[in-house]
Formats: structure tokens, C-alpha cells, sequence
């Protein structure tokens, strides 16, 4: 047997160890809910219902942790059917999901009112969900559940208000929760937009780190919307536009749309994702001729192996990548829930061989990759480049199997230009 470098048993180690802390050490998921609100004013009652469901086949342990505005901790009453030990206040809360299962928390309803905002930490993903229950003398008068919100420093919103919309005697507004799950203090930029981009109002604020703040559109653009039914609008008594968010550190927002003060989620867009073209894999897509294009990147691909026996599924994506430029992919092998074995591989149109190719393992331990003079390494398990010289088309070729026991299984690509 030849005797191994020092290289060689060096590269051993560290993709034995690397192998080791995959395996080992779970990474933590978080989950950002950006209004919480409980208790009683006058006659009318804020109740905040949270659910958690753990889609994974593991155990899953996960912390709730409540602030304030001004970013300290903040208590607010919580009951669960599921867990009937959790009764009473808590700024912090920890629960062990076991597969499959769902817990719900209720706010109690408290006597004095009390809002703030949730972080939710856990080993393995988790699906979570935060509703808010308004009652008005006992009686119903709103319930609706939003997802998570991401944390990003720049998003966009609609602003549509009127008097008259749809119906005569409607009063629109909007309603936005803000917070800043950072370590640093946020200024926060709001511009409202008509809708030809000119900006007629704007406003600022500071989040300390781990604030929160929530308020109106009419609050925040009092200097404006007042005067909205200007006859310079188009349409007497409405204005039509966006509002622009910006933060000089990662925020994470949530915005509601009230019609005659029944509330409903609107979609606070990231500008990131608003730029990022999202493609779902659309079937038939397994040759060169009827691969699914991808228009521009940056891009978001998902799709699915459908193959369990030895026979791969294949997918085609094809992409044109400008003269000089560096097409970078980010493979995700695991999805939660996901166990697909899969290879990743980038073809240059009328070429005979992949020009690289990448397998990802169940565990991520390692991946290898293939160039094109055909040698073999291992190189940074995070992702792979291409850079052309002239122009080229080229095709993105995902293959593999799914996991045993599963009919199909999810990844993911996150491509890029540079």
C-alpha cells in the first residue's frame, strides 16, 4: 500500500472532523414574530395565539423568548392545552416537540394591555405561526395568523388608502410592527411612494437592539396622509402607492391592512427577494430540450427527486451567462423533512462532460468535485463557480435519488452573477 503525505492525512482529518460536526452539532433555526399583544383596554381584548409543529422525525427542543419595546424582556400570561404545566407569566419558555407533534400557546387576555415581540430558537426546523384575536365586548371581532417574518434591511409595501374603497363609508389604514433582533441599535427609514415613485412623506426611527416598535401609516406619514383625497390625485379621496422600508442593520417587519378596523396580513416584500427571480421546478424537465430557463440570477430554484429506486431522477435549468462573468450555485441538500442524495453539475452548452459536478451526502460531510481536466478533489462544501469567457448558455443539471421510504424529496439552488 503506498504510504499517505502528510497533505493527504491532513485532508483525511479535517473531512473526518468536518463530518463529525455536521453530524453532531445541530444548527439553530430562528423565527422572528413581530407583534405580540395581550390584555384588556376598555372594552376591547388583544389575544395572541402561537403554534408550533415539528415536521421532523427527531425530537425538537425550542425557546420562546419575549421583548419589549425598549428591548428588555417582557412577560406576558400563556396557556396551552397541550402543555396544561404551561399556565402563568413568562418572558422566556421552553418546549420539547416530540415528532410530528403540535403545541399551541394562548396569550391570557391580562388585565392591563402589553405588546412586544417573539424570537423562537430551536435544533431542528420548525413550522411556526402567530395569530391575534380581537374581542370587543366578548364578541369577535378579528382573527388572522401570519407566518414568521424574515430579517432583512430593506422591504417594500402597498399603500392603498381611501374613503370610498371599495364601498363609501370605508376608512382604510395600515398598521406596521417593527423589530430589530440585532445586537446593534437600527434607524429605520420610512418613505410612503404614490404610485409614479415620488416620494411625498417620509419618516425615521431607532430600534434599540432587540426593539420593537408599532404603529399606523397615518402616524408615521401624519404630515400627508390627512390631506391624501388632494384633487391632484387622479381619483378624488385616495392615494395609490408603496411605502419603502430601509435599515441600516437587519430588520424584521410584519404590516396589516385595516378596513373599518378589520385587519387583514399584507405582504412586507423584501427588496432582496423582489430582485431574486424564484423558479419552481416545472415538469417535464429531465433533457437539454425541455429544461426550464432561468431568465436572470440572482435566483431561487426548488425542486424535487422523485426517483427511489437506483434509476436518478434528472432536472435541466438552463441559464446565459454574459461574456467574463462568474455564475456561482449554492446547493442545498436537505430540506426540512428532506433526505435526497443528489449531484449538481454545470454543462456548457455542445459540450460532451459536466464541467463541474458536485454529490452531496445525506450529512453534507463532504462534497467532491470534478474539473475539467478531470481530477478529482475536495474542495469548500458550501458551493461551486463557473466564470466564462466569451458568452455562454449553460445548464445547471441537478440528479439523484430520493431517500428511502419517500416518494419525493426537496432541494434548493441559490444562483448567482458575479
Amino acid at each position: 500500500m503506498p504510504k499517505k503525505s502528510g497533505f493527504q492525512i491532513r485532508i483525511a482529518a479535517w473531512i473526518f472532523l468536518f463530518g463529525l460536526l455536521v453530524g453532531s452539532a445541530p444548527a439553530s433555526s430562528y423565527y422572528f414574530l413581530p407583534h405580540v399583544v395581550d390584555g384588556t383596554m376598555g372594552n376591547e381584548t388583544n389575544v395572541t395565539r402561537i403554534v408550533f409543529y415539528n415536521p421532523s422525525e427527531a425530537v425538537n427542543h425550542l425557546t420562546l423568548t419575549l421583548y419589549g419595546d425598549n428591548g428588555g424582556a417582557a412577560a406576558i400570561g400563556l396557556t396551552s392545552a397541550e402543555r396544561p404545566s404551561v399556565k402563568g407569566l413568562y418572558s422566556s419558555l421552553s418546549l420539547t416537540l416530540q415528532p410530528k407533534e403540535t403545541v399551541t400557546l394562548l396569550s391570557a387576555g391580562g388585565a392591563s394591555l402589553t405588546a412586544g415581540w417573539a424570537q423562537v430558537s430551536s435544533d431542528q426546523p420548525l413550522t411556526v405561526s402567530s395569530g391575534y384575536i380581537f374581542l370587543k365586548n366578548g364578541i369577535l371581532q378579528n382573527d388572522l395568523t401570519v407566518a414568521p417574518a424574515q430579517a432583512e434591511n430593506a422591504f417594500h409595501l402597498e399603500a392603498l388608502f381611501g374613503d370610498a374603497e371599495p364601498a363609501a363609508g370605508l376608512s382604510t389604514n395600515y398598521a406596521v410592527a417593527l423589530v430589530n433582533p440585532s445586537a446593534v441599535a437600527a434607524t429605520v427609514w420610512l418613505q410612503l411612494q404614490d404610485m409614479l415613485g415620488k416620494t411625498v412623506s417620509s419618516a425615521s426611527l431607532t430600534l434599540p437592539s432587540k426593539g420593537h416598535k408599532a404603529l399606523f401609516l397615518t402616524e408615521a406619514f401624519s404630515d400627508f396622509l390627512p390631506k391624501f383625497y388632494d384633487a391632484k390625485y387622479a381619483e378624488a379621496h385616495s392615494f395609490h402607492g408603496h411605502v419603502s422600508v430601509r435599515s441600516n442593520a437587519n430588520i424584521a417587519m410584519i404590516a396589516l391592512r385595516s378596513l373599518n378596523f378589520i385587519y387583514s396580513a399584507v405582504p412586507a416584500v423584501s427588496v432582496l427577494s423582489a430582485r431574486t427571480e424564484n423558479l419552481q421546478e416545472m415538469e417535464p424537465n429531465g433533457n437539454f430540450f425541455v429544461s426550464n430557463t432561468l431568465n436572470s440570477a440572482p435566483a431561487i430554484v426548488s425542486g424535487t427527486l422523485r426517483s427511489t429506486g437506483s434509476e436518478e431522477d434528472f432536472d435541466y435549468y438552463k441559464i446565459l451567462i454574459p461574456a467574463g462573468k462568474t455564475l456561482r450555485v449554492n446547493p442545498v441538500a436537505q430540506l426540512a423533512g428532506s433526505d435526497a442524495r443528489m449531484t449538481v453539475e454545470l454543462w456548457v452548452e455542445h459540450s460532451n462532460l459536466p464541467t463541474v459536478s458536485r454529490s452531496l451526502n445525506e450529512s453534507h460531510a463532504f462534497m467532491d468535485v470534478v474539473d475539467s481536466s478531470g481530477i478529482r478533489r475536495t474542495i469548500d462544501p458550501i458551493a461551486f463557480s463557473y466564470t466564462t469567457g466569451p458568452a455562454a448558455v449553460c445548464y445547471v443539471v441537478v440528479r439523484g435519488t430520493a431517500s428511502s421510504g419517500s416518494a419525493s424529496d426537496s432541494y434548493r439552488l441559490f444562483l448567482d452573477l458575479k
